[in-house]
């Protein structure tokens, strides 16, 4: 898709791909799988410490720490509309 711009005086076109190609589409999969794991990381460490100030023991930390990391992996997908495969 050529795009027409209009800079400083001058036209400019400049090709831009429907799809992008395919280092940029490996590089933004590998950025969105680390912000994804980052992401259940952080929730489950969030359980984790909320178990461990109740006074849980560490199969209960464990307990809590799964289930904050599964509750706010699918909190995540239903926001933003994600099908599971």
């Amino acid at each position: 898709m050529w795009s027409q711009l209009n800079f400083l005086g001058y036209e400019l076109s400049i090709c831009i791909p429907e799809e992008p190609c395919g280092l940029v589409r490996q590089i933004s999969q590998k950025w969105l799988l680390l912000a994804d794991l980052l992401g259940t990381f952080v929730f489950a460490l969030e359980g984790a410490m909320v178990a461990a100030e109740g006074g849980l023991d560490w199969f209960g930390i464990l307990v809590i720490s799964f289930v904050m990391a599964s509750g706010g992996g699918i909190i995540r997908d239903l926001l933003i509309e994600a099908i599971p495969p």
